[in-house]
């Protein structure tokens, strides 16, 4: 219960604060925040905590603006950027650009273990874990 009530503050503060700050960071602080609230299994809490970021997107920016400062439990956070499905090795988070969005069934098949998180809208029902959906002028989760 706890976790939904988090879960729910935070959608609420996502929607409030976009008009207010730039969207890669909120969406970097998400993930990042999303890291801290997943249960990872015994052997995913030891080495660094991989956050793989697959196509162009700002939010690679801002995740590595983070792992510079902060931790997910005792782990420190690294940022990988990959080009195609295919480049992915071992992560804890996917986070999948818009342009890439094609290429989400390749990293399921990839992400054992894996949150998927897409920046396309509706992608949750196609399998992601997590996905940034934009409505207008107003974003959810």
């Amino acid at each position: 219960m706890k976790r939904f009530t988090y879960a729910f503050l935070l959608i609420v503060a996502f929607s409030a604060a976009v008009s207010a700050q730039p969207v890669a960071l909120l969406k970097s602080v998400f993930i990042y925040n999303f890291g801290n609230m997943v249960e990872w299994q015994d052997s995913d809490k030891s080495g660094d905590f991989v956050i793989g970021v697959l196509g162009g997107s700002e939010v690679a920016t801002e995740l590595k603006k983070i792992a510079g400062t902060k931790k997910v439990g005792t782990q420190a956070i690294k940022v990988m950027n990959f080009s195609t499905a295919s480049e992915i090795s071992k992560c804890h988070i996917i986070v999948i650009s818009e342009d890439k969005k094609a290429e989400l069934s390749s990293v399921i098949s990839k992400g054992k273990n894996t949150l998927i998180v897409s920046e396309e809208s509706g992608a949750a029902k196609k399998g992601a874990g997590i996905s940034f959906n934009s409505c207008g002028r107003k974003n959810e989760i």
